[in-house]
């Protein structure tokens, strides 16, 4: 009994790592094509952020991790952003931080910032994580590129994700950086236009 549930168990996990491989490869393809579409409309930013934890809170519980989130009450509840590609960056952003995350917490937060008079909505994904040594972090972004060869059979991947979040952070006119120690957790980080959406 034990040995089937297992062999169900690594089944899942295998087809769950095939399945994000290919959604990687296809998405960069339309990357690498310039195909992106970015479609902003109207969105109330509190429920976006509640359906990336629902989604993912049971890969966290999985680990034993506490999958937080907190949203500046001082930004609107309405905001103008694509709400499918927000939800691919920050899906990817907090699988990773699970991932890599062996006991502790994975958090989103959302915060208002101001960049020169321009005011921007930043989302951080912080970790209490394996980390990422500093030798590393010039290159995290890009494309096949991976920390150790041993992560991808340990975790699956094939160094695609933060490249895509990259790329999709730029078509959606915003900047994407992140700070880690090895050892000590990571977190990452991006900014995009602040918008609030017209009461119509």
């Amino acid at each position: 009994m034990k040995r089937g549930k297992y062999m169900v168990n690594m089944a899942h996990r295998n087809s769950t790592h095939l399945l994000t491989l290919i959604n990687d490869l296809l998405d960069f393809s339309e990357i690498d094509a310039g195909n992106i579409k970015i479609k902003p409309k109207s969105i109330n930013i509190r429920d976006e952020i509640s359906n990336v934890t629902e989604s993912l809170d049971h890969a966290a519980k999985e680990k034993g991790l506490e999958l937080n989130a907190y949203v500046d009450p001082k930004i609107d509840t309405h905001i103008m952003l694509d709400p499918a590609r927000l939800y691919q960056i920050l899906a990817n952003l907090v699988n990773n931080a699970i991932k890599y995350t062996p006991k502790g917490s994975v958090t989103i937060k959302v915060s208002l910032i101001d960049n020169d008079n321009q005011a921007l909505i930043r989302f951080e994904v912080i970790d209490t994580g394996i980390g990422i040594p500093k030798d590393n972090h010039e290159k995290i972004f890009e494309k096949f590129y991976q920390v150790d060869a041993s992560s991808t059979r340990e975790f699956g991947g094939a160094g695609l994700g933060l490249t895509i979040c990259s790329h999709l952070v730029s078509a959606m006119s915003g900047n994407i950086d992140m700070e880690s120690s090895d050892g000590k957790g990571s977190r990452f980080w991006f900014d995009l236009p602040y918008v609030i959406a017209d009461e119509d």
